[in-house]
Formats: structure tokens, C-alpha cells, sequence
């Protein structure tokens, strides 16, 4: 039985709603793959879209020119369906491809080009094979001469639709819960399925047409259309590029600003493509498109300085728990969608009016297609690359969206003049003049985000074009938009305090990071390996603290600093005032790379390594807690090098922080834990054990002392308060993770950050580990040693944290100790042993054992607090036979019945198991 057109188009609009879907999918996944190979800073990013886009655009030309030798419908689809499944294979084959490449790749010198080689070997064969789908199908489902226009803007329309979902699903879905090769495979087996169902089509009929298809009447010669689709892509692919840019200082720079403007964009596109197939195309209809598209963005010009406020706005209305976090992404999508959907839309049927504009036959319209999807993806080739990257390191966000503008209303000028209109024609010119006189952004919110608020303060709700004062109190010294992000440095009026920020996000300040810059610096100095001729690296530049710490070492010889933001180095000489040389000191060396691809590539070896990025809800910053970035720094490290990870306190669950501890562990068996600020701490890790060899000498060296005196470290033997936990405990901590070990190929944590940042979520550092557990595990006689040199010491005023402050409570314990009552003191000690921080002493346990005999009544109630809490310290001393003796004795008096005291031993022994458990 044959099926008709008809009943069968359904079917393969379907399927070109499924590759639409799979075609997003796999750009996400093979950009995050190519990410590995040739880093994430935009430089690459940029790379890896070009080649993307330019495969498409191949594609488009040649299977555009395919159609004009294929004359059966039948024909059509079963080669369309052996693409697919050509293409649905290369997905899942996809991982191997890229392990085989890799092994090649690396090893090879550090440039551009063979970065360019990579992405063309991997990703330029299967969009090749995408740009059928277009093309392909126009040719094929059409049946009469009049619906060529009308379906051309259908399929395209399903295709871009399915994208829409595609990036979504993708983005927020496969990769976090079901990981990378899998998320390939399941849309290789679609892509597969789709082209089996093509391949297998029994279709009748040819796809000439008797006559040529109508077009739209204008004076516009093919040059002059093929010029609008190439600009038009140029446009849009820059807006993209742009948006998420402006997106990710307007909601903070994580996972999800990718998939929430793409997705706002092709839904756009696509519902833009699927209205104009039900309408009638004219040229009038085209510039009122123009029009409407030109107008509007005028309106998002304006508006973006409103848009951190009026997202935080929505922010601030919700409370933070678990559930509100999807509905604040959805959201925030819609807020993007109301903004920009109407010139996306208008964008999305400039390419069916220039389709319906180009003469064509009977014979050739598909091939056309393909011609003009050609122009129009090499205009996104250099929207990508020219306006989304290169122009960006001359000019500003602002001014690279007004070229926009003026591209957009250039266009239009030229179309109005080719036509004839050349009133409408002088308007569009004086349109470009105003655009180029159009005020510059205020970059307040984008310089110190909003975003991060998340109870309503006095400026929420005044007003829908209000700009708060947000910088009440702060001017900024710099300011600049390079390719990868927007730096400011702010200094505060108030106070000697310097900020640094990316993105909005604040990356450091001379003051109230000052103690976690510098000990970052500092410990894997005087912890780590000996000798007097110490290689360095530090990831992340900042402020330039850790940096300039290692470079003023009078062991470290070399300090290579990588630092993936051009603005950030441009930045550096304006913290010299407050921290001293940085990039002047002849030790220092700056690779402006991203930290993933420099460890993979670099064939130095380096005694300390500092990594200390942005927060890991940053989109990208996930990959340098992954198992294979821990390698690749083992890698790097020479026998007894160290490796310092800085991990904040703050915007972290427990669980985040477990996996974070899994991971290393993972890859270095040696490691301790230190305290460097109020909320923050350095993971050090090794291939050898941490002997602290050098501690003493290092220490007393100038540079060194008088930062660390500045913290109250006026001593070698009171470091070993910073240290919160070491081996053995981290090993407990790591052993209760739920999320697992991070992975390339499964990243969870960049997900998990986004939401612990959404719900303002803090890792309980004391509570890590459960109380029976801390006694044990975390017994340190030089601790307890330290503790002893807390009284006296003095600190810098202007240093936020500090010995002195971090300790006030710990000072306050130590006094409960000889407090007359026996329980506030028997609570002090209690509290000191679980934090390692003093030694086994039974006579505090003693002597509240004997105040509660002194006061006992006839009976004692099963419940009895008192008792309880000097059972359990019997138990957690290791001495459970004296609580045991205890309970007895109570009972031989008869202050305890038999079932109370049978209860109470039995709950000794089972605590004396625990507690032995701990001990191994």
C-alpha cells in the first residue's frame, strides 16, 4: 500500500521537528566536549560555532544543489534518511572519535590552528550532513507550485521550533541527570529512527513543478537578496551572543543563561518562520517586518540598563527553597521572551520573504534553499566570530549593540532605496544618525550585580524604569568588556577597599578577601615541598594577592599565572597601590588561557599550584573541581609539589562540599583542610605526604611575617588552628557523598551550584562530620599546643578576618573551662574536643558526676539531660565502663529502675560500636 503526500508530510514534519530537536543537542554536548580539548574562553567558543555554522553552510550549499538532480520524492527522502542515520551513528561514536583526536591533539604546539583542526575534523562532517534537512525537505513535500513558499517557512519554522526544545531539554535535563555520552546517544537513536522511517518510504511522484513557483515582484536583483540573508544572519547570531552576555550580568553567569536566550531566540525564529506561512508575502509586508524589527530594537537598547532590576525584582519576590528555583529560571525566560520575542519574531520571517523574493522554477527551488541558507549561515559565521568576538576587543557591549542598530537600519536603507521609497529611505539614514547618538548604557548593575540579593531591600518596587543606587558608596576605576567578560575594578569611598568583578560577581577586594588571597599564597609556601629554586602556578589572577605573595617567596623563582579574561590583566597595575608589584615583579608571568586547556597542553612542572577561580556556579568553573582536572594537575605537579583548591563556604550545601572533597581524593591521597577566611578554605592535596618541612624558616622571612602578622600569625605553632581538618577525617567527609565524583562526561556540580546559590545555602564546616566521628578523627596534639598562644595576640584592625576574630568564640570556651558551674564547664569541653582543640581530660566529666549525685533526688527520670550528657562524654572519651558504673550505681540506690538502667546500658554499648567504628 502506497501513502499519499498528504497522509505522509505529517510524518516528516514530524521527523523535522526531531532533528531540529537532536541538531541543538548535539551542538551543546560537542561544544562542552570541544571545550576539553581547545578551552572554554570565548576565543574558542567562538571557534567551534564557526565551524558549526560553517558545516551547516556547506551543507546548505550542496544538498541545496543535490535536490535539482533528484526528480523523485521518494529519491528525496530516502537519501535524506540515510543522512540521518549517517548522522545518528557519528553521535554515538561521537566520544570515541573524540578520544582517539585527543590523544593526537594535545600533545600538539598550543595554537589556534590545530584548535581549528580539531573542530573541523570532529563537528564539520555531521553539520555538513545537517544542512540537508532544509533543502531536502522544501524540494520534497511541496505538491503544488504555490505551496513552495508557504512550506518553506512551515519546515523551517518545525525545525527551529524543535530546536527550541532541543536546547532546553538538553540544557536543563539530559546533561545534568543522565550526563554527556548518553544525552549523544539517545539522540543518535532518534536521528536513526527518523532516517530509517525516510529511508523505508514508498512515496510516488515527482517534485518538479508544471509551473514556477510565484514570487514576490520587487526591483531587488539576486545579489542584493543574497546581501540581506548574509546581513540578516550577521545580525542575528551577534544579537545571540550579545543577549547572553547582557543575560548572564543580569541573572548571574551560570549553566542556564546558555539555554534560556538560545531557547528564547529560536522559539522566536521559529514562531516568526510559522506565522508567515499562513500569510500572504509582499514587499510591503517585508519592511513593515523591518520596521517592527528596527523599532524594537531600538526599545531593547534602552532597556537594557532595567534589566538587573527588574530581574531582581522577580528574584526577590520568591522565598528560597528547593521549588522556586525552576520556577525562577521559567521566569526569567519569560521576562527575557516579553522583552524580545517581537523582534524575533519580525528577525524570523526575514528569511521566508527573502526565499519568496528570489526567482526560481519549477525545477530548482530546492537548490535555491540551499543557495540562500548558504549566505544566510555564513552571515552567522561572521556574526559569531567578527562581532561576537574580535570587535570586542576594541569596543564595548554597547557599542557593539549599536552596530547592530546601524547594520539593521543600513539595511533597510538599502532595500527602501532599491525599491524605490527614498522618503522612507532618508528616514532610515537619519534613523542610523540617532542610533550612533544614542546615550551609553549605565553599567552600574552590570558592574556590581544585583542579582545576587535575595531578600527585598528599600530600592525593590519603585518603579519600572528605576536604576537604583546601587553603587551608593563605590565609584569605578575600570571598566571594560573583552571577549570572555565585562571586569570592573570599584573602589569604596569609605574605606581602602578595592573590588574587582566579573560578570557583576565580585572576584576579590584588598580587604575583606584579604586573609583568603593571602594565606591562598602563603600555606602551600610554607607547607609545602623544600628548596630554594620553586616553580608556581596560579590560576585565576584576581586581585593579584596569591600571586604577588608567591612572587615576594625567597624560594619561588617563577610564578606563571593563568588568567582567562584580557580585563582582568588590564586591571592589574590599579591593585599595585594597595598590594604592591604584581605583573611588574620580573617572576611573574601572565598566560591569558583557560586553566583546563593550559594543564592539558603544558609540559612544565610546577611545586605549588594555587587554584583559585570564580565561584563553580560560574558557568564553565565546574570543570576545575572535575576528576580529570585533578589529573591533569597531578600530572604537572613535581613528587612533592602541592596543589591549593580554594573552596567558598557559602553558596554550598553540605552535599556540593562533599563531592568537591571526593573528587580530589580521588586522584591525590594526601590532604588537610585550613580555614583562610570567614567563609572560606583551601583544599590542599598531594602525591606525598604534607610534612611542613620548610615551616619555620619560611615563616620568619619579612614578606611572609608581616602579611601574616597582619592576621594575628605571629607564630609557626598557631597555624595549626587555621587547620580544620586533615587525612583521615576528609576521607569520613568524602565517604557520606551523595552527588558522586565529578566527571566531564556527568557534570552535576555546575547544576547543583546554581541552585545552592539560589537557595543561599552554607556548608556547616564544624558539622561536617557526626560528633562520635569529630572526637576521634580529629585528635591533634599540635592543635591542642595552639590553642595554648591564642591569648595576646594583635591584629590589623582593616583585616576582616583574622586569629583574632576567628578564635573570640574558641578564647570564650577556653574561659568556661574553669567556670564554677560544672556543667557550663563540662559544655566547653565538650564543645573544644569535638573541634580537635583540646586534649582528653576526664576531670571535667568527674567533677560534673559528682554535682549530680550531690543534687539527685530519690529518682531519677529516664530523660534526664544531666545524666545523659555525662554518659555520653564517658562514652566518647573511650571510657564507657564508667558510665556503666555510673548507671549501677543509680540502680543499686534504686535512682533507677531496672528497665531505665537496662535501656541506658544497652544505649552505651551501642555507642561504644559507633564510636569504634570511628576509630578505623
Amino acid at each position: 500500500m502506497r501513502l499519499s503526500v498528504a497522509v505522509y508530510r505529517k510524518f516528516v514534519i514530524f521527523c523535522v521537528f526531531a532533528t531540529g530537536v537532536t541538531g541543538l543537542i548535539y551542538q551543546v554536548v560537542w561544544q562542552r566536549y570541544l571545550a576539553f580539548l581547545v578551552g572554554a574562553e570565548a576565543r574558542s567558543t567562538s571557534l567551534v560555532v564557526a565551524v558549526f555554522l560553517l558545516g551547516l553552510a556547506s551543507g546548505y550549499w550542496f544538498w541545496g544543489n543535490r535536490t535539482s538532480k533528484i526528480s523523485g520524492r521518494q529519491g528525496l527522502l530516502k537519501t535524506y534518511g540515510f543522512i540521518e542515520i549517517a548522522i545518528g551513528i557519528y553521535a554515538i561514536l561521537f566520544p570515541i572519535f573524540f578520544g582517539w583526536l585527543h590523544k593526537i591533539i594535545v600533545p600538539l604546539p598550543n595554537t589556534l590552528a590545530f584548535d581549528a583542526l580539531a573542530g573541523f575534523i570532529l563537528i564539520f562532517p555531521p553539520t555538513f550532513l545537517m544542512g540537508a534537512t532544509i533543502p531536502m525537505v522544501t524540494a520534497a513535500l511541496p505538491e503544488r507550485s504555490d505551496e513552495v513558499h508557504r512550506h518553506h517557512a512551515l519546515i523551517y519554522g518545525i525545525n527551529t521550533l524543535g530546536a527550541f526544545v532541543g536546547t532546553y531539554i538538553c540544557g536543563l535535563v539530559l546533561i545534568p541527570y543522565i550526563g554527556l555520552w548518553i544525552t549523544l546517544l539517545g539522540g543518535g537513536l532518534v536521528n536513526i529512527s527518523v532516517g530509517l522511517a525516510l529511508a523505508l518510504n514508498t512515496l510516488d511522484g515527482k517534485v518538479r513543478k508544471s509551473t514556477d513557483p510565484q514570487q514576490i515582484k520587487s526591483r531587488f536583483d539576486l545579489k542584493t537578496i543574497y546581501g540581506f540573508v548574509f546581513l540578516a544572519g550577521c545580525i542575528s547570531l551577534s544579537l545571540e551572543v550579545l543577549l547572553t552576555r547582557i543575560v548572564g550580568m543580569t541573572i548571574g553567569s551560570g549553566y542556564y543563561v546558555f539555554p534560556i536566550v538560545v531557547g528564547v531566540f529560536v522559539l522566536g525564529l521559529a514562531a516568526g518562520s510559522l506565522s508567515f506561512s499562513r500569510r500572504p508575502a509582499s514587499v510591503e509586508g517585508l519592511f513593515a517586518e523591518l520596521l517592527r524589527a528596527n523599532v524594537w530594537l531600538f526599545i531593547i537598547y534602552f532597556t537594557v540598563p532595567y534589566w538587573p532590576y527588574w530581574m531582581s525584582n522577580v528574584r526577590v519576590s520568591l522565598t528560597s527553597i528547593p521549588t522556586n528555583y525552576p520556577v525562577f529560571l521559567g521566569l526569567s525566560a519569560l521576562l527575557l521572551g516579553l522583552i524580545c520575542l517581537p523582534l524575533l519574531i519580525s528577525l524570523g520571517r526575514l528569511l521566508p520573504y527573502a526565499y519568496a523574493l528570489v526567482p526560481k522554477t519549477g525545477a530548482n527551488y530546492g537548490k535555491v534553499c540551499g543557495q540562500m541558507y548558504f549566505f544566510n549561515t555564513l552571515g552567522t559565521v561572521v556574526g559569531a566570530v567578527f562581532c561576537g568576538y574580535l570587535l570586542l576587543n576594541w569596543l564595548q557591549l554597547e557599542q557593539v549593540f549599536k552596530l547592530q542598530l546601524i547594520l539593521l537600519l543600513g539595511l533597510t536603507s538599502v532595500l527602501l532605496w532599491r525599491e524605490g521609497r527614498h522618503r522612507l529611505c532618508g528616514a532610515a539614514l537619519l534613523a542610523v544618525v540617532a542610533a550612533i547618538a544614542a546615550p551609553q548604557w549605565n553599567r552600574d548593575l552590570h558592574m556590581y550585580g544585583i542579582f545576587r540579593e535575595r531578600l527585598p531591600k528599600f530600592f525593590h518596587f519603585q518603579g519600572l524604569f528605576t536604576l537604583p543606587d546601587y553603587m551608593n558608596g563605590h565609584h569605578a576605576l575600570f571598566y571594560r568588556d573583552d571577549p570572555n567578560s565585562s571586569v570592573a575594578v570599584i573602589q569604596n569611598d569609605r574605606d581602602p577597599k578595592t573590588i574587582i568583578t566579573v560578570n557583576g560577581k565580585s572576584d576579590g577586594d584588598t580587604v575583606g578577601d584579604f586573609s583568603t588571597q593571602v594565606l591562598l599564597g602563603t600555606l602551600p609556601y610554607v607547607l609545602g615541598p623544600s628548596g630554594n629554586q620553586l616553580h608556581a602556578a596560579v590560576i585565576g589572577l584576581g586581585t593579584g594577592w596569591s600571586a604577588s605573595v608567591l612572587g615576594r617567596a625567597s624560594d619561588v623563582s617563577q610564578v606563571k599565572v593563568v588568567e582567562m579574561n584580557p580585563g582582568v590583566i588590564e586591571a592589574s597595575p590599579i591593585f599595585e597601590n594597595a598590594i604592591g608589584p604584581i605583573l611588574s615583579n620580573p617572576k611573574l608571568s601572565v598566560v591569558q588561557s583557560d586553566a583546563f586547556r593550559f594543564f592539558a597542553r603544558t609540559s612544565k612542572r610546577f611545586d605549588i599550584v594555587v587554584s583559585e577561580p570564580s565561584n563553580p556556579w560560574v558557568v564553565g568553573v565546574e570543570n576545575l573541581f572535575s576528576r580529570e582536572f585533578y589529573e591533569m594537575v597531578q600530572q604537572a605537579l613535581t613528587a612533592d609539589g602541592v596543589l591549593v583548591q580554594w573552596i567558598q563556604a557559602y553558596d554550598m550545601s553540605n552535599e556540593f562540599f562533599r563531592s568537591i572533597i571526593d573528587t580530589a581524593l580521588s586522584t591525590f591521597p594526601h590532604a588537610a583542610l585550613y580555614r583562610v577566611g570567614t567563609v572560606d578554605v583551601a583544599l590542599i592535596v598531594s602525591k606525598s605526604p604534607i610534612r611542613a618541612q620548610a615551616l619555620e624558616s619560611r615563616m620568619s622571612e619579612p614578606a611572609i611575617a608581616a602579611l601574616h602578622g597582619r592576621m594575628g600569625i605571629r607564630d609557626a605553632g598557631v597555624l595549626p588552628l587555621l587547620r580544620l581538618y586533615g587525612q583521615n577525617s576528609l576521607k569520613a567527609i568524602a565517604a557520606k557523598d551523595v552527588l558522586g565524583i565529578q566527571e566531564l562526561e556527568y557534570p552535576r556540580l555546575g547544576f547543583k551550584a546554581n541552585q545552592d546559590r539560589f537557595l543561599g545555602s552554607a556548608v556547616e564546616m564544624d558539622g561536617l562530620l557526626e560528633p562520635l566521628f569529630a572526637r576521634v578523627l580529629r585528635t591533634d596534639s599540635a592543635r591542642y599546643g595552639a590553642v595554648e598562644k591564642l591569648a595576646g595576640l594583635s591584629c590589623d584592625r582593616n583585616v576582616w578576618w583574622s586569629l583574632c576574630t576567628s578564635n573570640s568564640v574558641l578564647l570564650e570556651l577556653r574561659a568556661k573551662l574553669s567556670d564554677r558551674d560544672v556543667y557550663v564547664a563540662l559544655d566547653a569541653y565538650h564543645r573544644l574536643r569535638e573541634l580537635g582543640l583540646a586534649p582528653r581530660d576526664l576531670q571535667y566529666i568527674k567533677r560534673a558526676e559528682t554535682e549530680f549525685l550531690r543534687t539527685t533526688g530519690a529518682q531519677v527520670a529516664g530523660a534526664n539531660p544531666v545524666l545523659s550528657m555525662v554518659l555520653d562524654e564517658y562514652v566518647r572519651e573511650g571510657v564507657a565502663s564508667e558510665g556503666q558504673h555510673l548507671v549501677r550505681a543509680l540502680l543499686e540506690t534504686r535512682q533507677l529502675s531496672q528497665d531505665v538502667a537496662a535501656r541506658m546500658i544497652q544505649a552505651i554499648e551501642a555507642r561504644v560500636a559507633l564510636v569504634r567504628a570511628a576509630g578505623t
